[in-house]
This record gives C-alpha cells, sequence and structure tokens, in this order.
C-alpha cells in the first residue's frame, strides 16, 4: 500500500495550498479568463533568435495566475525580485548546474525557497536553452509519465515554447505517453515556469508529469532522458515538495517539537539525495511513510546523475513556520545538482599499464 502512498495525498495537499494562497479578486478572475485553463489561443509569438519568432498554435495557459502568484506581470515580477534579492544560495562547486529539486506550493509559501536555486542557476549564466521541467500528478492519478500535446506554455510573464520534437521522440518510448489531462489542474510543473522565465531569457522547456512509476519505469525513464542530461544547455527541474504533516495529509509520526522533527525527517531524506542513493532514497520513503509529493520524479533524478554530481542544498523551510502554526505543515527544500569537474577530469584520464610503463621509460 505504501507503494501507492501519493495517491492518498491528492485531496489532502489540495486543501493546504489553496489555504495557502492568496485570495483572487473577481477583477482578475474576468481577466483571466475565470481562472479556467484554456487552450484555444490560435496564435502565440515566442522569441526563438533576436529578430525572429515563431508561431505557436496550440498554447496553454497557465491555470493559478492570480491565486498561487500574482496573475499581473507588474505584480508578478515585484514579488520575483523580492525573492531573488533575498536568495543568497552558497555554494563552492564550480561546475555546471545540471539539475534542481525546488518546490511548488503557492509563491508566499514556496517562493522565497525556490529562489535560492533559480537565483543560483541566474548567477551561473550557463545559457541553458532547455529545461526539463519534471512535476508529480496531484489531481489525476496513472501509471508513466505524461507529455503535453501544445507547443507553448503562456504565463503573465509571456509564452515558452516547448520543444516539441523531444516530445515527439519520447512519445514514442514507455513509460512516456501524450497524456493531456494530467496537465489541465496540474500545478507542479506551472510553478517553476514563472520562475524559469525570471532567471532565464530564450529557453523552451519539456514539460512532464509523474504518474505512479516501479522501478523497471524508473530506470527506463533514466535512460531515455540521460542524453538531454549531458548536454551543456540543458537543465533539469524536479518539481517537489518535501513531508507534508498533519491531519490534512493523514501523516503525523510525531506530535511534540515539530519544527525539529520536521528538519529531521527531511534531513533524513536529504542524507539519501547526497549520496545519490536511490535505493536507500526509496527505502526511507517506505520504512518513515514520508510524504514526499515529487518521490518519483527524484528517483528518477537519482537513477539518472553521474555519481561524480555535487549535491548542494541551497535553502529549507516549512509553511508551518511561515504561518508559525504546525498543525498541518509542508516542508520546502532547494537543492542543487552541479557537475564536479575535478571528478570528471580524473576519471577521464587513462590509467597505463605494465607493458606502456615500460615504453615510456625506454
Amino acid at each position: 500500500m505504501k507503494k501507492y502512498r501519493w495517491i492518498i495525498l491528492v485531496a489532502a495537499s489540495v486543501m493546504l495550498f489553496a489555504y495557502h494562497t492568496t485570495a483572487r479578486s473577481e477583477e482578475n478572475r474576468s481577466e483571466e479568463n475565470g481562472g479556467k485553463s484554456t487552450k484555444s489561443q490560435k496564435v502565440a509569438q515566442v522569441s526563438e533568435e533576436p529578430g525572429q519568432t515563431k508561431a505557436l498554435k496550440h498554447v496553454f495557459t497557465a491555470t493559478h495566475g492570480g491565486t498561487w502568484y500574482p496573475g499581473d506581470k507588474k505584480r508578478l515580477e515585484a514579488l520575483l525580485t523580492k525573492f531573488f534579492d533575498q536568495a543568497h544560495p552558497k555554494t563552492t562547486a564550480k561546475g555546471r548546474l545540471m539539475a534542481l529539486i525546488s518546490p511548488h506550493a503557492g509563491y508566499p509559501y514556496s517562493g522565497p525557497t525556490a529562489s535560492f536555486g533559480y537565483k543560483l542557476l541566474k548567477q551561473r549564466d550557463q545559457n541553458v536553452k532547455l529545461v526539463v521541467i519534471i512535476g508529480t500528478s496531484h489531481y489525476v492519478p496513472f501509471h508513466g509519465m505524461a507529455l503535453p500535446d501544445w507547443d507553448g506554455f503562456r504565463t503573465p510573464l509571456g509564452t515558452v515554447g516547448v520543444a516539441t520534437k523531444i516530445v515527439e521522440k519520447l512519445d514514442k518510448e514507455p513509460p512516456f505517453e501524450i497524456f493531456d489531462q494530467a496537465f489541465a489542474r496540474e500545478h507542479s510543473v506551472e510553478m517553476q515556469v514563472p520562475m524559469l522565465q525570471f532567471a532565464l531569457k530564450k529557453f523552451q522547456i519539456v514539460p512532464i508529469v509523474a504518474g505512479s512509476l516501479n522501478m523497471e519505469d524508473i530506470q527506463k525513464a533514466a535512460e531515455l532522458l540521460r542524453p538531454l542530461l549531458n548536454r551543456p544547455d540543458v537543465l533539469f527541474v524536479i518539481s517537489s515538495d518535501f513531508t507534508h504533516y498533519g491531519p490534512n495529509y493523514g501523516y503525523a509520526p510525531f506530535t511534540d517539537e515539530r519544527p525539529e522533527n520536521l528538519k529531521k525527517l527531511a534531513d533524513q531524506a536529504l542524507g539519501t539525495i547526497k549520496r545519490l542513493d536511490l535505493r536507500a532514497f526509496m527505502e526511507h520513503w517506505q520504512t518513515t511513510g514520508d510524504t514526499i509529493c515529487g518521490f518519483f520524479p527524484i528517483s528518477v533524478l537519482l537513477a539518472m546523475l553521474p555519481q561524480n554530481t555535487t549535491v548542494e542544498p541551497l535553502h529549507f523551510d516549512t509553511s508551518g513556520r511561515i504561518t508559525n502554526n504546525y498543525e498541518n505543515s509542508v516542508s520546502y527544500f532547494s537543492i542543487a545538482f552541479l557537475e564536479d569537474t575535478k571528478d570528471t577530469a580524473i576519471q577521464q584520464t587513462k590509467l597505463i599499464d605494465k607493458n606502456e610503463k615500460i615504453e615510456l621509460l625506454k
């Protein structure tokens, strides 16, 4: 039953996230099509190269602008500017930023933590052209990894193009398949897009929503996505909150010292992630029942990363601390995964054998 624990969290996770967001005014409702998803946009323009545009004919419009984050461009930019100014990510690693784990609750709650990862991305100035976003399904139970059938994603900050050729290629291989219904109300992918728009200039996305996966699915997905991870112009964003604690989520393994125990639980999960130990991460989830909603996306990442990866936790927080109420609380982590250039150089060095040593001595 623990394997399908995420399904139990579906209804409960929506409750706290809805509670932890700002109210939308009637004016905003009318401006944003009543908050409903729409793919009826006939043509949108998205920048490809300076002076060039590409016509997008099937654009998905973000559904959470005006509730989970400001629906107005100026107010959203002002909020993101505030978050980025307050974020001070620290890492000594010099290698390429390959991936981020980033939270996806309403911006007043997860935004400051998420900004640590995106501020680091902006500071690195890596010329990222493609971002693969792997979220988790909170509303539609299914098996596999869902891909969209649209070619653009519109937020209050503009429209981002989808790398449709990559989507079409992935769609030919299980566990991937076009399943647009998974995106209709889903926030886990959406909450990352405005952050990316604020941190990067020109880029495309490959949006993916993960349902339940078995080990074979995880390994296959990692194998198919690894070539993208190896590209210097690609970034992976794994969208996940960590422990969902309290009666709203049916998970309360402790009732005393909640802030301290929530941090301990998060650190236990982090320890397995820092070791890139997929089986230990799975064991943590199974033995503790830890309600990590992005368990499957994180598992795919761990199966995909090279062993020379440097893992840097950038920031941790909880909604309990923010609201000063730990009856129900969600934990947030921003974690960076960087290429260890030093270890890479060592791994690429060929060791000479005895006969070669003799020849060199001659």
